[in-house]
């Protein structure tokens, strides 16, 4: 299922909203919101589909999309929705192939023509991520240890490879940051972050930075901030939130001075809102989600009010909709 929360404006603070928690499809592994908050979209490995929702404005009350879920391949471990929400594409990362679908405006999800397509020869593709323009996706292959590259064509939604790049060893998460400079993609078993800087026009990749693997063990995901000038990993051993500093002109990441950060457990999944005021981690092993105000000028993260928040068994996705407001 789905925990649902009202963020307090003034602490950060979450409260459960009316409804919560809200059914999805079993097991559902990630989650992914549209720029504008109106929809909400869960990959579920149980049954092999993605389910849909449309999302209250002024409840924050989730309602299933006509159809929902559909069905998708094996194993979906990650969910992309371009800003726009014109296009849903899949992860299936058992069997190396992308799904994808338009959006209707009760948010039902159509398969698109020629879809799934293979990840070929790039296996177990494991996250995707899609710029903020909408024109790119990226997709993080893990056993291959490489980050593809592909064009959305804006009228059909269909796929065309343009690159790909080599990464650390064992990638498992991707994020552009806010201002389609950069691609960051975390690497869990050589415990670093790659940086990429992305060519605006043809959505090639360049590496130009990679962290040091100080301070960082088992990192599970990455995130760039709002303002495109920090980025922040969820890092599995030990536990806790290591920030760095994003140079806007070079791309290298020089590690916050107050980081990491603990009060996580197992963080899987981060999410800004909209601001960048506060950030937002699901923790697997914890059961729960923590909630950190972000300090503007120097990044540092201190947990709000009450945090952690109790939520169902094993949160492995968080989404901030912004779109909600009290």
């Amino acid at each position: 299922n789905i925990s649902a929360y009202r963020i307090v404006q003034s602490t950060g603070s979450l409260t459960p909203i009316a409804g919560s928690p809200f059914s999805s499809g079993p097991f559902p592994w990630t989650i992914s919101s549209d720029a504008a908050g109106r929809f909400l979209f869960t990959g579920n490995e149980g049954d092999l589909t993605v389910s849909a929702f449309t999302v209250d404005a002024t409840s924050g009350a989730l309602t299933p999309a006509p159809g929902s879920p559909f069905p998708v391949g094996s194993q979906p471990t990650s969910v992309a929705v371009d800003n726009g929400a014109h296009y849903v594409y899949v992860c299936n990362n058992l069997d190396n192939t992308i799904s994808g679908f338009s959006v209707s405006a009760s948010g039902a999800l159509t398969s698109l023509p020629g879809f799934p397509i293979s990840t070929a020869p790039y296996i177990d593709p494991l996250t995707l991520t899609i710029d903020p323009r909408g024109k790119f996706l990226y997709v993080v292959t893990a056993n291959s240890n490489n980050v593809v590259a592909y064009s959305i064509d804006a009228g059909t939604g269909s796929l065309t490879i343009v690159g790909s790049l080599a990464t650390g060893t064992f990638p498992d998460s991707a994020a552009v940051d806010p201002t389609g400079r950069y691609l960051l993609v975390s690497n869990s078993v050589s415990s670093n972050v790659d940086v990429y800087s992305i060519d605006g026009q043809l959505g090639l990749l360049t590496q130009v930075a990679v962290s040091s693997s100080s301070g960082l063990g088992n990192p599970y995901t990455v995130a760039a901030d709002p303002s495109g000038k920090r980025a922040y990993v969820g890092n599995g051993r030990p536990s806790d939130i290591v920030g760095y500093g994003l140079n806007p002109k070079t791309g290298a990441l020089k590690q916050l001075p107050t980081s990491p950060y603990s009060g996580v457990s197992a963080p899987y999944s981060l999410s800004f809102d909209l601001s960048g005021s506060f950030l937002y981690v699901a923790n697997d092993s914890g059961n729960s989600v923590s909630g950190y105000s972000v300090n503007r000028t120097t990044g540092a993260l201190t947990a709000v009010p009450g945090s952690p928040f109790a939520a169902g068994s094993g949160p492995t996705g968080v989404t901030v909709i912004d779109r909600v407001r009290p």
